[in-house]
């Protein structure tokens, strides 16, 4: 196998990744803004600086600095905890949950094109494929994770 082969995979999910990451700026968000507006809509009424940072494995500054920027433009809005003020408290406003409409309609669009062009079955097939490798990448990351563990005893 040549050098180039052994990247072919991982430069088609870059690609991928990159167009993906790009559609919420049609709507005019960031890839970032868009991920924790979901996390956010997908968690319960109220959710805080530090769950999202746990749910992005990122640390709770990096997400109120994000916050911060996506207040400004009126898309959330934080409020300190009545029960636990140490706790900020996050919601989507309804212009954010506009606009994550929005990107969201992006990302269903070119979805429904790849399945009309690829055909249910292949995408199945690709589905049920990517899965297996995320398994084995998986499995690998873990063993690699166990023998630096090793090292450091």
């Amino acid at each position: 196998m040549q050098r180039s082969d052994k990247y072919r995979l991982a430069e088609q999910f870059r690609r991928m990744h990159q167009i993906m990451a790009s559609l919420p700026g049609r709507a005019g968000i960031s890839h970032s803004e868009f991920c924790i507006m979901n996390i956010i809509r997908n968690g319960r009424e109220d959710i805080t600086v530090s769950e999202i940072a746990s749910e992005l494995d990122v640390t709770p500054p990096a997400v109120s600095r994000s916050l911060k920027f996506m207040e400004s433009r009126g898309f959330i809005r934080r409020e300190t905890d009545s029960v636990n003020r140490r706790n900020t408290m996050v919601r989507l406003t309804v212009k954010g949950s506009d606009i994550l409409d929005r990107a969201r309609n992006e990302i269903d669009s070119i979805t429904e094109m790849v399945n009309t062009e690829m055909g249910a079955e292949r995408i199945d097939q690709l589905y049920r494929l990517i899965a297996e490798m995320t398994e084995i990448y998986e499995k690998y990351a873990k063993v690699k994770g166990e023998n630096a563990d090793d090292k450091d005893t």
